[in-house]
């Protein structure tokens, strides 16, 4: 698609209404890889994998990999409340124009 100049207002109100966003399923993905985070740090026999690195055996619980693990839950809960905040804009919001 090329940009040919100005966007309408109601090419931008269709592609806006058009666009779907899961809350429920965006924050079940957070919970299941903070919960797969968890698992395999309880699991002596499986690898750490965080961000496409592996962490195996003692290498779980060296410096890198605290570091990478602290790093990522950071990011995960980051992301959770960010998701938390749209999904509770977008209710007062809905809230709002419905009588």
């Amino acid at each position: 698609m090329v940009y040919e100049g100005f966007v309408s207002p109601s090419t931008l109100n269709d592609d806006f209404n058009n666009t779907q966003f899961d809350v429920k399923r965006a924050l079940r993905i957070s919970q299941q890889e903070i919960k797969q985070l968890i698992s395999d740090l309880g699991d002596p026999n499986r690898p750490l994998i965080i961000d496409g690195k592996k962490f195996e055996g003692s290498d779980k619980f060296s410096t890198a990999a605290t570091l990478a693990l602290n790093n990522k839950m950071e990011s995960l809960q980051n992301q959770t409340t960010s998701i938390i905040s749209v999904f509770s804009e977008l209710y007062k919001l809905e809230k709002s124009l419905t009588p």
